[in-house]
């Protein structure tokens, strides 16, 4: 029925005749909207409302059935909440599902899926619900979603869409279950755009499909087209938008000495650091706008701009070193800005590298030690830059330039590793470990000596893999032979088909 709502705070009341949807559905049809966020923070909770509005009618559902996605790239899916008719009108049955649907198309299809189903009154006891709508625009459910820390998706916009699978999809019922409301106008947000189209087929974005407004025959009427949907989503924050970049401290002054005060504490006492506004705080510490924010990169940048060594420019592209542990004392082979080290237990770390400083701290909670080595004059280094004095967790170094390093560390040793998988058919990957750059020949042999393939190549230090093919070889034991200087291994594998 079409009820008239009168007070906002009494509810639905003033019952109006049946209407004739031909005459007043442009009045009275739910308007169904998601909720397009604004300025949400990367690595925070964002809560998405789902909400309605029918134009100061009060338009009784008996239950209803939506289908929404998400790009789970973006934001990552937590829970749905239940909204205004289950605390107000006390409806009886919620529930909602989610799961990843990659079968469509990509230009359909961003991953995330969530349903949501609800019943007004499942006749199940005394208890009935107090109402079956409710004056002027409400929650229907809202939406929990985290917001991804990837700073790649700084200022990025994570639609959130109503999408039609079959027939079943987005639809309301009436309170006696006869009737099945379905959608007429299909928006982007803020109305944007209509997109309506019931000729597209299923899948779709677009709305009911027209081989669903078909009837079954006298008694059996058609759906209803009287649901309008507006789409929304997440606008992801800029960085800048919060602070500006390199102003770690938030006030008002970027890339100052209290800047890298600030942001070395942090490196050693974790987020305690940051007591001003942890969210802007990390947004302000993309220093050298490389996407990743708390990086070492950011520091070695965010002091060269300091001491006037470098100027802003464009995003960097990570670079490769390798770097050994040999009895506790780190090497770089490359010109570093600064290295965070992670020590296991509680030990007192030596600084190795000239021009350079170190703040250590022991972590009681995690049994670890934090070292930083980096310099607020802007120097470098290189080589053997720190005794560990323990075992060591993980490295982390930014590059001269301020940018992350992607480090391998260089094995201390030559070894010749078993191949992967083994039994195998009809490829495997062969690995070895080089301590220093140098030329290598591996040979493969079969059961009797003969020579069946070879790969010659140089390599620097590290770990070197090599995938080979046997699919033209019959089955059996090979053998296979490494030489690297003045070192040679061999081992055997099983080729099964």
């Amino acid at each position: 029925k079409k009820v008239v709502v009168t007070d906002l705070d009494t509810g639905c009341k003033d019952s109006c005749e049946a209407f004739i949807y031909e005459d007043t559905c442009d009045d009275c049809c739910p308007v169904i909207v998601i909720e397009k966020t604004h300025m949400s923070i990367q690595g925070q909770h964002e809560y998405v409302d789902v909400t309605v509005d029918s134009g100061g009618c009060c338009f009784e559902w008996g239950g209803f059935d939506f289908l929404l996605v998400y790009d789970r790239s973006a934001v990552n899916f937590q829970a749905v909440l239940p909204g205004h008719l289950f605390d107000i009108c006390g409806w009886e049955y919620f529930t909602y599902r989610t799961w990843f649907w990659p079968s469509y198309e990509p230009h359909f299809f961003w991953g995330g899926v969530i349903r949501v189903v609800a019943i007004a009154d499942l006749n199940n006891g005394a208890n009935h619900p107090s109402c079956f709508c409710l004056p002027g625009p409400f929650v229907l459910f809202t939406l929990d979603f985290i917001v991804t820390d990837n700073r790649l998706f700084e200022c990025q916009y994570a639609p959130i869409a109503f999408f039609w699978a079959d027939c079943n999809d987005n639809t309301i019922s009436s309170v006696t279950g006869d009737t099945l409301w379905v959608s007429r106008f299909i928006y982007g947000f803020d109305r944007v755009g209509e997109i309506s189209d019931p000729n597209t087929g299923f899948p779709t974005y677009t709305g009911v499909q027209s081989e669903c407004l078909i009837g079954g025959g006298e008694g059996k009427p058609a759906p209803i087209q009287c649901i309008d949907f507006i789409g929304g989503g997440i606008d992801i924050a800029c960085a800048d938008s919060l602070d500006d970049r390199g102003d770690i401290n938030l006030n008002g002054v970027a890339y100052e000495i209290a800047d890298a005060v600030v942001f070395t504490n942090y490196f050693i006492y974790g987020f305690s650091a940051f007591s001003i506004n942890l969210d802007g705080q990390i947004a302000a510490s993309d220093c050298n706008a490389d996407g990743l924010a708390l990086t070492v990169g950011d520091l070695v940048y965010l002091v060269r701009v300091i001491v006037s060594d470098a100027l802003p420019y464009s995003k960097l592209a990570p670079v490769e070193a390798t770097y050994r542990i040999d009895n506790g004392v780190i090497s770089v082979n490359g010109r570093m800005g600064a290295a965070l080290v992670v020590i296991e237990g509680r030990v007192t770390p030596t600084l190795l590298a000239n021009g350079m400083e170190m703040k250590y701290n022991y972590d009681r909670e995690a049994d670890v030690t934090r070292a930083l080595v980096y310099s607020l004059e802007g120097n470098d280094f290189s080589g053997r830059f720190l005794d560990a004095g323990g075992s060591v967790v993980s490295l982390e170094l930014g590059s001269y330039q301020g940018a992350v390093v992607r480090a391998v560390e260089a094995p201390t040793e030559f070894a010749l590793h078993h191949n992967y998988p083994n039994p195998f058919n009809p490829t495997t990957t062969i690995s070895f470990s080089l301590p220093v750059a140098s030329d290598y020949t591996l040979t493969i042999y079969n059961v009797t000596g003969r020579q069946v393939t070879e790969f010659s190549d140089r390599a620097e230090a590290g770990l070197v893999t090599v995938e080979w093919d046997a699919s033209e070889l019959a089955s059996g034991v090979y053998f296979y032979r490494l030489r690297a200087g003045d070192r040679s291994a061999t081992k055997k594998m099983l080729l099964l088909k």
